[in-house]
């Protein structure tokens, strides 16, 4: 399996971006590219992620925590909103921080019964109840035009 800085260095390549490059485009430090690019323990911080997908919104995050999917994002519907968007930002977020979870419960082992884990588990909530209000107001607003169209 890859690891998270083989997959981000795929990804650089097939947009014929560099390290440089990258860098500028995301406000990442050069040496924190070539650091996930060289220990495939290095995990990247959120905010990082986060820089990732606003500067490159096609790269699949999902596939580039975990490796599952594709390395592009699935062509969005045409009647796509705003709110579209932001529900799989949100969702892309909520992954993430399981993924980071997942990594904190492999690395603290008991530490995860002491409650060093709760501020994560609270933030997956909030973030799923986030997701939850978006998608019942991409539900509203999708029957809105269906009816307006009709």
């Amino acid at each position: 399996m890859s690891s998270f800085g083989q997959r981000l260095e795929a990804f650089m390549e097939t947009q014929g971006h560099s390290v440089q490059q990258c860098s500028e485009a995301t406000g990442i430090s050069t040496s924190t590219l070539y650091a996930y690019r060289r220990d495939p323990d290095k995990t990247p911080k959120i905010s990082a992620i986060g820089k990732l997908q606003q500067a490159y919104p096609e790269l699949n995050l999902i596939w580039l925590l975990t490796g599952t999917g594709s390395m592009l994002q699935e062509p969005t519907m045409p009647m796509a909103t705003e709110s579209t968007t932001q529900f799989g930002n949100i969702k892309a977020l909520v992954d993430g921080v399981a993924y980071y979870r997942k990594l904190l419960k492999l690395r603290l082992g008991d530490a995860s019964k002491a409650g060093l884990l709760m501020p994560a588990t609270e933030l997956t909530q909030q973030l799923m109840n986030r997701a939850q209000v978006e998608w019942k107001q991409i539900q509203y607003e999708e029957k809105e035009l269906t009816q307006l169209n009709n």
